[in-house]
């Protein structure tokens, strides 16, 4: 995680110039907002808010209708005269402390996928940084290239003539020749590398990029780079990466705590409403219910 912040950190350091430019933030913008792997995470954290709120809910209560004493041949005889209904409700009451423990821990794994949000957002804007550096760096050299093979395709010319004329050597020739032929399969690498950098750029804003949109993007002026102390120095102790480790220690240490408050008894408490109970004379009762689980 450290060598990742680092290498970040030295992506933003070399592409913070190109902040400033119009195509670079519509670029960002579009990833931010649009990118799989971000509107993913967004989901996630989402559906990790609302677990807090479920975990402090009681269980659901159970309700059931009971037909009592009918009679198994489908009978409606004397034996009719003993039926009755009942209505009866049973709710399940945790150990005190358990619903308290089960909702930190969702909270802190709430505040974990939040801060890998952050962690993810700032990723894919360096990741855009980077492949637009890259590919201001291939567009840059493919135009260095252009301006080099034109002037070896004049000094082959240049050689031809004065093999033809008698005052050159073959040799002269063929090392122009080979000079160009080189320049070409530089300029074949760079346009795959330039392509590669576009496509990298839809990936990450997963729509098509325009490669004339990004003229406007130019190269940063070289400058100094950071040493790796200074990088390490500027790691903030509020970084996303470290907030994502403290988090998680922190659900690790209240499943623990729930862990231990895992074989204390539940509770149940429950009543029931028999209608009209036959057996009882016709009249109504009710009935209250309580019990435990037995961990």
């Amino acid at each position: 995680m450290a060598e990742r912040t680092v290498f970040g950190s030295l992506l933003l350091f070399l592409a913070l110039p190109l902040a400033a430019q119009d195509p670079l933030a519509g670029l960002v913008s579009r990833a931010l907002a649009d990118n799989p792997g971000l509107r993913a995470q967004r989901a996630r954290v989402a559906a990790a808010r609302q677990a807090p709120s479920q975990a402090r809910a009681l269980p659901d209560p159970t309700a059931d209708v009971e037909f009592m004493n009918l009679a198994a041949d489908g009978s409606f005889g004397s034996e009719a005269l003993t039926r009755g209904v009942s209505v009866g409700v049973t709710q399940m009451l945790p150990f005190p402390g358990k619903r308290g423990l089960a909702a930190k821990a969702a909270e802190g794994e709430a505040s974990v996928e939040e801060a890998r949000l952050m962690v993810l957002e700032r990723t894919v804007r360096s990741e855009v940084l980077a492949a637009a550096f890259r590919f201001a760096t291939a567009r840059e050299l493919l135009r260095i290239n252009g301006q080099t093979r034109e002037a070896l395709s004049a000094t082959t010319e240049s050689a031809l003539a004065r093999y033809s004329s008698g005052s050159g050597s073959q040799a002269d020739v063929l090392l122009a020749q080979s000079a160009v032929t080189k320049a070409d399969a530089e300029r074949r690498e760079l346009e795959r590398q330039r392509d590669v950098a576009l496509a990298r750029l839809a990936s990450l804003t997963a729509s098509p990029v325009d490669a004339a949109g990004l003229e406007g993007i130019g190269l940063p002026p070289p400058g100094e780079l950071p040493g790796l102390d200074s990088l390490l120095a500027s790691v903030d102790e509020g970084a996303p990466e470290v907030t994502v480790a403290r988090s998680e220690a922190a659900v690790a240490e209240a499943r623990a705590e729930a862990a231990k408050k895992s074989f204390k008894p539940d509770f149940m408490v429950g009543g029931r409403y028999r209608f009209k109970d036959m057996t009882m004379g016709g009249r109504d009762y009710l009935t209250a219910m309580a019990g435990m689980t037995l961990p």
